[in-house]
């Protein structure tokens, strides 16, 4: 779960700098039929107690993501973080946060977002257990991703782990795009 919330702190942080990424992500989002119909940003601020500032190295606090502002007598992290809407029986918006997403949601959110990073700069993502609290409908729709020159017109690459034969559908991956392995204990 952790480093599912600092992908989507970091996804969070790149929605509120840029729109147009919020809007493609919100959209990718709507169309993977999570009953999420709108996303949110906003910038939040925790105090971390003292108890625990103290047993924390301060290159911990430094290197926290994004940012870390020194308050007289105690430290304010501050950070980006997504919300989402949901429609409402009389039509209306409800508002979620993101804790309140199921554990698939919450995952495929988080990798879609870098996904969407990925195919803006041409980068690698690397995924242990894709299909992991993913509905296998999900965990498909990510790797469809790589394939759409809408998301990935700069020929971003996906390497992954799964244990869902269903990815491994002609149709999805070409065959040279498949590697078998297995543990070896010797």
């Amino acid at each position: 779960r952790d480093g599912e919330d600092r992908m989507l702190r970091t996804a969070a942080k790149r929605a509120n700098e840029g729109p147009e990424f919020r809007a493609r992500l919100e959209t990718l989002v709507r169309d993977a039929d999570t009953g999420i119909v709108a996303l949110g940003t906003e910038t939040a601020a925790r105090t971390i107690p003292a108890t625990i500032r103290f047993a924390m190295p301060p290159d911990h606090l430094r290197n926290e993501r994004p940012a870390v502002e020194l308050v007289p007598d105690r430290r304010v992290v501050r950070f980006d973080r997504f919300f989402t809407f949901h429609a409402g029986e009389s039509g209306d918006s409800v508002r979620f946060e993101t804790g309140q997403e199921s554990m698939g949601t919450r995952r495929f959110l988080a990798i879609a977002s870098h996904a969407l990073l990925c195919g803006e700069t041409g980068g690698l993502l690397v995924l242990d257990e894709l299909d992991a609290s993913l509905h296998p409908h999900l965990a498909r729709r990510l790797v469809e991703m790589f394939h759409s020159p809408a998301y990935n017109a700069t020929g971003a690459q996906l390497l992954s782990t799964t244990q869902d034969a269903s990815l491994l559908d002609g149709a999805l991956l070409r065959r040279d795009q498949i590697v078998f392995s297995e543990k070896s204990f010797a």
